[in-house]
C-alpha cells in the first residue's frame, strides 16, 4: 500500500482505500476537512447530517448534536420524545442538581432530585417523588418564592409543616399531632404548658393541662355563659 493520491474535484482515493474530501492525505477510512457532509440529504446544514425536517440527526462545528432538530443550543438537543430503555444515571462529576418539565409529563419511577424540579405545566409521578429532609428553617418541599415555607422530615417517621421559618405543625412517628409546639404528649394538642389545649386518644378534652382525666379537664378558671 502506497500513499499516492488519486484526485478528481477535491476527492482523494489512496492506494489503501482511505478516502478523503478536502485533504490528500486521509488516515482514516474517510476524512472530510471542508464542506458539510449530509446522509439522505443533498444540502445538510451542519458539520453532519443525516436525514431532514423532524427525523433530521445533525452534528455541528461546536459539538452539539441535534435529534429532530438542526440547530442544537446544547450538547444533546433532542426535539420529540426520548425513549430511556432501563435507567437514566448522572455521575457525581456532572450531578442533576436542577430538571425543567415544560408540558405534560410521565414519570414512572422514583425520581430523586438533588436541587429543585420546576414543572411549568401538568406532570404526572407514577411513583415516588424523593427529596431532602430539609429543616424548619429550609423544608424540603418549598416554594420558588418562599423557601422557609413548606413540608420537612423532623425525624424518623415524622413529619414537619414550617412556614417563615418556624414550625406550625408537626406529626410524630406515633400518630399525634402538634400544632404550635413540635413534641404533643396526646392525640392532638395545641401549645404547650398552661396555655395547652389537648384531646386524649379516649376523646377527653383538657384545657390548660395536658393530662385530661375527665371527659373535660380545665386547669385554671371557667367561664359559662355572658361575661
Amino acid at each position: 500500500t502506497t500513499n499516492n493520491a488519486n484526485s478528481v474535484f477535491g476527492l482523494s482515493v489512496l492506494d489503501n482505500g482511505n478516502v478523503g474530501i478536502g485533504t490528500t492525505l486521509p488516515q482514516g477510512s474517510l476524512v472530510v476537512l471542508t464542506g458539510n457532509v449530509g446522509v439522505g440529504i443533498s444540502a445538510p446544514s451542519q458539520v453532519l447530517q443525516i436525514n431532514s425536517g423532524a427525523s433530521s440527526v445533525v452534528v455541528t462545528s461546536g459539538g452539539n448534536v441535534g435529534v429532530g432538530i438542526t440547530t442544537p443550543l446544547y450538547p444533546l438537543h433532542v426535539t420529540g420524545n426520548v425513549g430511556i430503555g432501563s435507567s437514566l444515571t448522572v455521575t457525581s462529576a456532572a450531578a442533576l442538581t436542577t430538571l425543567n418539565v415544560s408540558g405534560i409529563s410521565s414519570l414512572t419511577g422514583n425520581v430523586g432530585i438533588g436541587g429543585s424540579l420546576t414543572a411549568n405545566s401538568l406532570s404526572t409521578f407514577l411513583s415516588s417523588i424523593l427529596g431532602s429532609d430539609g429543616s424548619v428553617s429550609a423544608p424540603g418541599y418549598a416554594f420558588n418564592l418562599d423557601t422557609d415555607t413548606g413540608i420537612f422530615r423532623p425525624g424518623t417517621n415524622a413529619l414537619g409543616l414550617s412556614t417563615a421559618g418556624a414550625s406550625r405543625l408537626t406529626v410524630t412517628a406515633a400518630g399525634l399531632v402538634g400544632i404550635g409546639m413540635t413534641s404533643p404528649s396526646q392525640i392532638f394538642q395545641v401549645n404547650s404548658g398552661s396555655s395547652s389545649t389537648v384531646i386524649t386518644s379516649t376523646g377527653n378534652i383538657g384545657i390548660g393541662t395536658t393530662t385530661a382525666n375527665s371527659a373535660l379537664s380545665v386547669a385554671g378558671g371557667a367561664h359559662i355563659g355572658s361575661l
